[in-house]
């Protein structure tokens, strides 16, 4: 540009604006990449701050060999405002690079970056990586989103935390509904309760979207149980009736053995042989007690005062309530309406 310098390079781009692009490719962008291979400060800082004008008449050819191999010494300089405009610069830079730059170069350089002693420096880090998040392919967005945003949230600086709740939200679509109920939602929800009131309607905001997503994977799940085996299996569906159904049943069984002294398989495994034999036994009772002068045999009834023996009918009543009240009695151990509410996370 002659003898002006750096003080030309805004100038220049601006006119050039007004070209055609073909004429702007021709005539200002051999002078830009001639100008990022300056190892002048000034001249560079001059480029990224109107990276915006020229970035889309770059070809990917030119930015993979001639822009980015310059600009990336950037990354490292010891010039705050250097390294913060480099970051920045990726935003137009990142759509252009191969996968293969991308993932050896860009991401290594952004996960240095995210632990710079500059907070503004991190917090640009965190919200160039939400935008080119768009970019990067399926596997690397895996990767790297989730746990470079996460580390963000407990960034001391808290434009720090707040870029990285706002770039989880946007980037919630990426994530699979695992990752958002397992990852997402613990981390966000800490910053809920944050000292900073901008960083707690953020994570407001965030968990509003998380759950969002979660009620979406939710309706699209299936309504049966899968089988490990193939298949799947319906929810069993109990009405009130068939639960008193049961109750009765098994509280009757258990009067009957206790008044009757029948065993619950005599009574009721064996049909109506076994109520032919109870009818039996208690007429053949009966013509006993006739003969005898209705005394009956006073040795099947207990004394007063006396134990009555066990099996005969004649127990306390007080035992047969306790058994009501008392638990079911299997070889499992005390199933207590376990439903995983008191499992181990």
């Amino acid at each position: 540009f002659g003898g002006a310098g750096t003080a030309a390079i805004a100038p220049m781009l601006k006119i050039g604006q007004r070209m055609k692009a073909d004429d702007f490719s021709k005539e200002i962008v051999p002078g830009v990449v001639r100008c990022f291979k300056s190892t002048d400060r000034a001249t560079r800082i001059g480029l990224l701050q109107n990276m915006h004008t020229f970035a889309e008449h770059l070809t990917p050819a030119l930015v993979e060999n001639d822009v980015f191999p310059n600009l990336s010494s950037g990354f490292s300089d010891s010039v705050p405002a250097l390294r913060e405009l480099t970051v920045k610069s990726l935003v137009y830079l990142v759509p252009k690079l191969s996968e293969r730059v991308i993932n050896s170069q860009v991401l290594r350089a952004l996960a240095q970056l995210q632990q710079d002693p500059e907070g503004s420096i991190r917090c640009n880090t965190t919200i160039c990586l939400g935008k080119i998040s768009a970019s990067l392919p399926q596997a690397t967005r895996d990767k790297v989103l989730l746990p470079a945003f996460t580390r963000s949230l407990l960034d001391p600086f808290p434009p720090g935390r707040i870029a990285a709740l706002m770039s989880l939200t946007v980037t919630m679509q990426y994530y699979s509904g695992t990752d958002v109920a397992r990852k997402v939602l613990p981390s966000v929800g800490m910053c809920a309760l944050d000292a900073e009131r901008e960083v707690r309607l953020k994570a407001v905001e965030c968990l509003k979207s998380a759950l969002a997503r979660l009620e979406s994977e939710s309706a699209k799940m299936s309504d049966d149980l899968p089988l490990s085996g193939g298949g799947v299996v319906q929810a069993p569906t109990i009405s009130e009736s068939g639960v008193m159904g049961w109750a009765a049943t098994a509280a009757t069984a258990s009067l009957s053995k206790k008044l009757w002294g029948v065993a619950e398989g005599d009574s009721m495994g064996k049909g109506d042989a076994g109520l032919a034999k109870t009818k039996a036994a208690s007429e053949a009772g009966a013509v006993g007690s006739s003969s005898a002068g209705g005394g009956g045999d006073s040795s099947s009834r207990p004394k007063l005062g006396e134990a009555a023996a066990p099996g005969d009918g004649w127990g306390d009543e007080t035992d047969m309530l306790a058994e009501w009240a008392a638990p079911a009695k299997s070889g499992k151990k005390n199933e207590k309406d376990d439903f995983g509410w008191d499992d181990d996370w």
